[in-house]
């Protein structure tokens, strides 16, 4: 579970979706980065389809991305379990060259 901001121009994060639940790997530059997310959590996400954004995970990792999909699912993350019958989407961010995304596990605790 994690908290995903956007910087905006001018300066400043604010909250695209929290709480976002990671279903695979992120991998670095060039790679993506998939999760799932309530609907009424993540309406935010929509506006950035893809556009380049500088995204923040949890006030700690910073990465240029851009989102490539944003799709209803049928959740399959365990923390979701309890949640099942909530509308539920699966997006995913493509890391940029440079994005500098590293060290971040599927369903890990993170410092």
């Amino acid at each position: 579970m994690a908290c995903l901001s956007v910087f905006r121009k001018g300066g400043g994060a604010v909250v695209a979706a929290n709480p976002i639940y990671v279903t695979s790997p992120a991998s670095g530059a060039n790679g993506s980065l998939t999760f799932e997310v309530l609907q009424a959590d993540g309406s935010f996400l929509a506006e950035m389809m893809g556009e380049t954004q500088h995204y923040a995970m949890d006030s700690r990792l910073a990465f240029w991305a851009v989102l490539e999909s944003l799709e209803p699912c049928q959740s399959a993350h365990p923390s979701l379990a309890p949640l099942r019958l909530e509308p539920c989407m699966r997006g995913v961010l493509k890391i940029l060259e440079g994005g500098v995304l590293k060290d971040f596990k599927v369903g890990a605790p993170q410092p």
